[in-house]
């Protein structure tokens, strides 16, 4: 017959492995929708051609120019000082990104919807030219 040393040690393990999965029990996920697209269903951020025209044109800062062109699927900057082109993606009606570059641009547009600034990097503000 164990003894009643045996029953006690036994009973202190079982209450030791209890722990841990008790613990899992509690920091287990909550089932829930997350507020997140899925892999593979982005949400169409395309916009017609006729609205990227509203953001063509020249935008200056200090003594430097930039131009922005209507592209099929977003934008093309084109940097007046290096000639350099940079394509842009359309993320928002108003927002666009190049993520190789991790590069974002962000319009402002006047009452009638034509663009008369854009903010690049979240502090580099060009202002559109009169051409």
């Amino acid at each position: 017959m164990p003894s009643l040393n045996f029953y006690a040690m036994t009973h202190k393990n079982i209450l030791l492995l209890a722990a841990p999965v008790f613990c899992c029990f509690i920091m287990r996920p909550i089932a829930g929708k997350a507020n997140v697209a899925a892999p593979g269903q982005r949400t169409d951020t395309s916009i017609r051609a006729q609205d990227l025209k509203a953001y063509e044109g020249y935008y200056k800062m200090d003594d430097s120019y930039i131009h922005n062109t209507a592209a099929e699927n977003g934008l093309v900057l084109q940097q007046m000082w290096d000639n350099q082109e940079i394509s842009f993606e359309p993320r928002t009606a108003i927002e666009f990104a190049n993520d190789a570059l991790n590069f974002p641009l962000k319009f402002t547009k006047d009452k009638n919807g034509n663009a008369t600034q854009v903010l690049a990097f979240k502090r580099d503000l060009w202002k559109k030219a009169k051409e």
